[in-house]
């Protein structure tokens, strides 16, 4: 039989799942965290209000993280049409929408997923044909590739991300050095 300390004891300790998580230099104020979900509501690669609502609901509703979709570092490298982007400066105003809203709204910390889909880059999704079919490991293996990677890097964290991931498909992650 449990004592009258135990249930209180009990009673007032919080789930880990609910308790702070420290990662490196920032910490998420609880361990709910949104996974990215491609939505195919980007135009010409720019977020636009859904990604507001979409992921300022989720970081409103509390979750510590929330991700944001593949963001494409070239038009090339997008699943379909309607997937958001970072390939361009025109990309940079409506993602800081995005995350200003959410830091202005939550404690949550936000994400940029950035990615390139490979060589099956841009396929045709729903009824929008789409021209854009990227090369095989696109930025791989050339140095121009990875020059352009890296810009798209800047170009998230002049958004204000808290933080940032990196996707890649069929092979398109650097190689390491021998």
């Amino acid at each position: 039989m449990a004592t009258a300390t135990q249930d209180a004891k009990t009673a007032t300790t919080t789930p880990p799942m609910f308790t702070p998580l420290k990662l490196r230099g920032m910490t998420l104020s609880n361990r709910v965290a949104m996974s990215p979900m491609c939505m195919y509501s980007a135009t010409d690669g720019v977020a636009t209000d859904f990604h507001v609502v979409h992921l300022g609901s989720r970081a409103v509703g509390g979750a510590g993280m929330a991700m944001t979709e593949m963001t494409g570092v070239s038009p090339e490298g997008r699943i379909s049409k309607g997937c958001a982007g970072i390939w361009s400066d025109d990309h940079i105003a409506p993602w800081k929408r995005v995350v200003d809203f959410v830091h202005a709204h939550t404690t949550s910390k936000i994400a940029l997923q950035l990615g390139h889909a490979g060589r099956k880059g841009a396929q045709p999704a729903f009824e929008t044909e789409c021209a854009c079919r990227g090369p095989g490991a696109a930025g791989s293996r050339d140095r121009a590739g990875l020059r352009r990677w890296g810009a798209r890097v800047r170009r998230g964290a002049s958004c204000d991300f808290s933080s940032s991931g990196n996707r890649a498909a069929d092979n398109v992650r650097p190689r390491r050095r021998r």
